[in-house]
């Protein structure tokens, strides 16, 4: 799947793809050089954020692998235009390993600047030994299940999105928007309307 980073309205269109060698599309995506013309369609689908009510508190923004870009791309948008809106979200994104983190830098200094809560969860079974080498997650502090209640800045979790503890906490005051995956997303619904979210407070987007 190909998704839009890049704010709107930006002067450049910027888009987030994952190389697949057997694909039609991305290895001749990859080739591209600057200078190469590509034709392309319009945007499809309506994966648009919800409104907030007087009664909800936050938006949570769940993704994995490619389905973070769109999250990347309402960050931008907010920094520029509305940065105190960031105080209000929380990106919990899941990928397998460090080098999988899409836009890691951007997102620790977004958290540092303007309040965005994040926690990326690793999946990898090398995920700590990988996360301790990494120059940008070794000072990131590791989520913990007693952290559960907590307010997050950034943190590490190590295991699959899914099982994140807080998942499970009462929700009943916040919005959900989940991208990536149909696995993924299946089980995320679940959990989140097993601890009392309504179908009407979730939002999703199946990318793969």
């Amino acid at each position: 799947m190909y998704s839009i980073a890049s704010a709107p309205g930006a002067d450049t269109l910027e888009i987030i793809y994952n190389l697949v060698e057997s694909g039609e599309i991305s290895p001749r995506l990859w080739e591209c050089q600057a200078g190469d013309t590509i034709l392309m369609q319009g945007p499809r689908g309506g994966f648009i954020e919800p409104k907030l009510e007087a009664n909800q508190t936050e938006i949570w923004w769940i993704g994995n692998g490619t389905g973070i870009s769109p999250y990347i791309s309402m960050i931008r948008y907010y920094r520029e235009h509305d940065p105190a809106q960031l105080s209000k979200r929380f990106l919990l994104f899941g990928c397998r390993s460090p080098d999988d983190i899409w836009f890691l830098p951007e997102l620790i200094a977004t958290v540092g600047e303007h309040g965005l809560r994040c926690l990326i969860c690793l999946s990898s079974a090398q995920a700590k030994t990988l996360s301790a080498e990494n120059q940008l997650t070794a000072g990131l502090p590791i989520y913990s299940h007693g952290m559960a209640g907590l307010p997050i800045r950034i943190a590490l979790y190590f295991g699959r999105l899914t099982a994140w503890p807080g998942l499970h906490s009462p929700h009943r005051d916040k919005l959900a928007m989940l991208c990536g995956s149909s696995l993924m997303i299946s089980e995320v619904r679940d959990s989140l309307m097993d601890s009392g979210l309504a179908s009407s407070q979730i939002f999703a987007e199946t990318y793969f």
